[in-house]
């Protein structure tokens, strides 16, 4: 295995470091040891040499051929030792082991490329001096250092992504797919009691979170999430009689991805929100003395199953069907005094055959054949179709 040796400028060093995101310091140099073979292990050593080892030809640099680049601090030590090669448009791209230093010669961050991309485990070394993550809630209640270690596939983190302390006790895992959330996310306390606990799907929150809350011995559910709109229930009174007005649970806008969790700086995924809110599930209605005004179930914004209406006087007003959103099967209306004032019936939201409407005395006022040749009998009154 031959090798040379080249010390460049600051700036021909930023140059040749090809696809690495992290830039020298100030007076860094750069050193290059051109290997003729593969290494055999992810951590294989360079072998030292000078200008006379071998003659400079443009063999020195052709795709294949495996340079490894020390990036060194202003004091000479070696900050960055990363594996560099030719990709097919012969820019120098990380390819193979890739370890980063501390003044002490310590390893601080490891892992490995392909053609740039990171693969395989990779594991940093955090604290306070990398990032502030560390500092607040639940890191403050563990000990530093702290290791970040995840698995890449094609640049993109793909496994479980764990954080432990100085100690090995896990802080964190969230398991990662595509470089998104996917099932669950674990956080820890000291003790090793789950703090914690929630599913993602691709990226958005799905189903119930999980917290120990008030020095609570079990986790408590303290959100519902469906397809990444959380779960909201909303209570109102009366003004004047405080009692109460309606009692509803909304899916509110969907919770989307904005930033992504980040291995290297210890940061995690952000959210924001798009869309409207929707009622779904239960909805019920109070009139102001206390009476139910009405009741039935949305689904996803849609009302779905059984409504039914009551007069303040606690007589029922109207009940019926819905499908997906609209009237389907009979429906029937009453007057406040209990009288039964229309009857008829819906196929997919549309009035079909015979109708029927009754006064407060129980006198036929009105009927109609609908899908078939319409005979009015008189006005029809007018109907209650809102909720």
């Amino acid at each position: 295995m031959k090798t040379l040796r080249m010390v460049y400028s600051d700036a021909v060093a930023r140059t040749a470091a090809g696809l690495c995101s992290l830039a020298l310091t100030t007076g860094a140099a750069a050193e290059f040891s051109v290997l003729t073979a593969e290494p055999s292990g992810p951590s294989a050593p360079a072998i030292e040499g000078g200008f006379d080892a071998i003659p400079i030809t443009n063999e020195l640099s052709k795709p294949g051929r495996i340079e490894v680049v020390r990036e060194r601090r202003a004091d000479g030590t070696v900050y960055i030792e990363r594996e560099t090669t030719l990709d097919h448009e012969e820019n120098f791209v990380n390819h193979g082991s890739w370890r980063m230093f501390d003044r002490t010669g310590k390893v601080t961050a490891e892992g490995r490329y392909d053609m740039g991309k990171r693969v395989g485990p990779w594991q940093r070394w955090h604290d306070a001096s990398t990032t502030q993550t560390v500092k607040g809630y639940p890191f403050n209640r563990f000990k530093a250092p702290f290791v970040s270690q995840a698995t890449f596939t094609n640049g993109e983190m793909d496994g479980p992504w764990i954080i432990m302390d100085a100690e090995s006790r896990k802080v964190m895992q969230i398991s990662i797919e595509d470089g998104k959330r996917h099932d669950v996310a674990i956080t820890w306390a000291p003790n090793g009691q789950v703090l914690r606990q929630e599913t993602f799907k691709h990226g958005v929150p799905v189903g119930d979170v999980l917290e120990l809350k008030n020095g609570a011995e079990e986790l408590q559910r303290t959100a519902t999430y469906l397809d990444g709109r959380q779960l909201v229930e909303k209570k109102a009174n009366h003004q004047r009689s405080n009692n109460k007005k309606f009692v509803e649970t909304y899916l509110a806008p969907k919770t989307v991805l904005k930033t992504r969790d980040d291995f290297w700086s210890l940061t995690f995924a952000e959210y924001e929100h798009e869309g409207e809110q929707m009622l779904h599930g239960m909805s019920r209605h109070w009139h102001p003395n206390g009476q139910l005004e009405r009741e039935g179930e949305f689904d996803m914004g849609a009302k779905t199953g059984r409504f039914t209406h009551w007069h303040a006087n606690g007589q029922k007003r109207v009940q019926g069907e819905y499908a997906d959103g609209k009237q389907q099967g009979l429906w029937v209306w009453w007057h406040p005094n209990g009288q039964k004032s229309a009857i008829g019936r819906y196929d997919d939201g549309e009035l079909v055959g015979r109708w029927r409407w009754w006064g407060e005395d129980g006198v036929l006022a009105n009927q109609q054949n609908y899908g078939e040749e319409q005979v009015p009998v008189a006005s029809r009154p007018e109907l209650i179709f809102e909720f």
